[in-house]
């Protein structure tokens, strides 16, 4: 298995299509960052991005989600109830509202091909006078994605608007759908740092704001990451919930380095003054993890035998959350090896689980935790004996994780 390939790659893999990201006038103080009052916004693991460009588990919620390293691509169906796909596409825009949707919600079980032919109806119920339509149709488009560049133009404008809808389900999917369209959402960095971060509604739409920011404004070949971005979840690491906060830290630690000086050392120095001492503990470990990402020279012994120490941890959320930071680091935090190995004796089936992910990221320097995953190759439960076999797969090289286009392309950004 290969190292790491930066840092920067944490910026990327959900996404194969990336655009420049406009940035403010490097002349603006950073005034937002230091007033939260200012003009920056209302504000959803890692849905980040591991090192050498591959995704890590879910790290929100109560974090008993179990990675999965498998690559099986699913089989989909060519008829539904004995209806192709384009049948159902053309009942998007029945005038049974009951019909459209069904019909919104069957779409995206034909799987790709319905990117490009249920499309454009899709986009048009964005706007559907039907409250129910309307909504399966925003969670449509956020599984689906597109295909044609003017599809996702047309889809993000009318999202974009879906942020000050009325109704605080619709603004929160509207959040989940723009960052799951990634870069070629940049166009609502403005609203989401404005309204979605700033919404007092509920904590889950800055939650969801947060996501996004984290997925839209990455940096891009020679440009840093959008810097309103920077500055609305810098604002949001003292948000009252720590499921937001925690958001926040993880998409600061997609975003990277932002590109003034003067914005890095006041970033720095906000994550210190209120993230790394957060009351909230998988808080605290994202925020050291993203202060490596911020100062290459971070990724010491001290930092990692911190996040290390926490594998021990009474409570099985913070072992998972230090887990996934560690599989995060990649093999700069071999010296972690020996306590993930002793995890996996763990009676928590996710931290076992999530303890193998980790390891399959050391490559051959986890050659030690062989005969143990061995070993839980046979467990009963099948996630675990799957993770564990896949992990042993990593390290012995004979899987190795593929880098996709995008990640290698963002690699250019690494300061």
């Amino acid at each position: 298995m290969p190292r790491p390939l930066g840092w920067s790659l944490l910026t990327v893999a959900m996404f194969t299509l990336g655009q420049a990201v406009g940035q403010p006038t490097p002349t603006d103080p950073l005034k937002d960052l230091k007033d939260p009052k200012g003009p920056a916004v209302p504000a959803m693991i890692p849905k980040g991005v591991l090192p050498n460009g591959t995704m890590p588990p879910p790290a929100t919620g109560t974090g008993t989600t179990s990675p999965s390293m498998s690559t099986d691509q699913p089989q989909w169906p060519k008829e539904i109830l004995g209806k192709k796909l384009d049948v159902w596409t053309r009942d998007i825009r029945d005038p049974d509202p009951s019909v459209r949707e069904n019909a919104i919600r069957t779409v995206g079980l034909f799987g790709p091909t319905a990117k490009k032919m249920a499309a454009r109806n899709l986009i048009a119920s964005l706007d559907d006078d039907d409250a129910s339509c309307r909504l399966n149709a925003i969670m449509a488009v956020s599984s689906i994605g597109f295909e044609d560049v003017t599809d996702v133009r047309v889809a993000v404008n009318s999202l974009t608007r879906l942020l000050r809808y009325s109704q605080s389900i619709v603004r929160y999917h509207a959040c989940m759908a723009l960052g799951n369209l990634g870069p070629d959402a940049a166009p609502a960095i403005g609203d989401l740092c404005t309204y979605s971060m700033r919404d007092t509604s509920t904590w889950e739409i800055r939650r969801a704001a947060a996501f996004a920011l984290g997925r839209i404004a990455i940096p891009d070949k020679d440009q840093p990451a959008d810097r309103r971005a920077h500055i609305a979840l810098a604002n949001a690491l003292t948000d009252p919930s720590g499921i937001v906060r925690r958001e926040a830290m993880q998409s600061l630690l997609m975003l990277g380095r932002p590109g003034l000086p003067a914005d890095l050392q006041v970033l720095r120095d906000r994550i210190l003054q209120h993230a790394v001492k957060d009351k909230d503990r998988s808080v605290a470990i994202w925020a050291r993890v993203c202060l490596m990402r911020l100062d290459p020279g971070a990724p010491n012994p001290t930092n990692i035998t911190a996040l290390s120490n926490l594998l021990k941890h009474k409570d099985p959320v913070v072992v998972l959350q230090a887990t996934q930071a560690i599989g995060v680091i990649g093999p700069t935090a071999k010296q972690a090896i020996p306590d993930l190995i002793e995890l996996l004796g763990n009676e928590e089936p996710a931290c076992v689980t999530t303890a193998c992910w980790a390891l399959s990221l050391m490559g051959a320097d986890a050659n030690d935790a062989i005969v143990k995953l061995t070993a839980l190759t046979k467990s009963k439960d099948e996630i675990i004996s799957k993770a564990a076999q896949e992990a042993i797969d990593y390290i012995t090289g004979k899987k190795k994780y593929e880098v996709p286009k995008a990640a290698k392309a963002a690699a250019v950004n690494k300061k």
